[in-house]
């Protein structure tokens, strides 16, 4: 069984190209994998926790020497960690704002 992690980023909710492009490519993934596991994640709904100081350092320090505020800075982006463990296939949905990527995506990437 492979999983999917299909992660779209625009701002522009139903009027987006990349969100329909995404939909269209997860649509025929789960069609061609009936048991694969889907996971979607909307950065624009569920945005990403900015990156801290509290993170890095927590990131480099055993689990058993965190700070609360590094534990918590750690706690907060653990979906992400588990849902990139989970991933077999990662489907990126992404548009292009100002010649890069949303701000959302590059937190996530982060």
């Amino acid at each position: 069984m492979t999983n999917l992690l299909h992660v779209d980023s625009s701002i522009r909710g139903p009027q987006s190209v990349s969100r329909e492009m995404s939909a269209a490519f997860a649509e025929a993934w789960k069609t061609a994998n009936p048991t694969g596991k889907y996971t979607y994640r909307d950065l624009h709904e569920t945005p990403v926790p900015r990156l801290t100081s509290e993170y890095v350092y927590g990131s480099q320090t055993p689990a058993d020497q965190r700070t609360p505020e590094q534990q918590a800075a750690w706690d907060a982006t653990q979906w992400i960690r588990d849902d990139l463990r989970e991933a077999d296939v990662i489907l990126l949905g992404v548009p292009m704002y100002n010649f890069t990527v949303p701000a959302s995506l590059k937190g996530w990437l982060d």
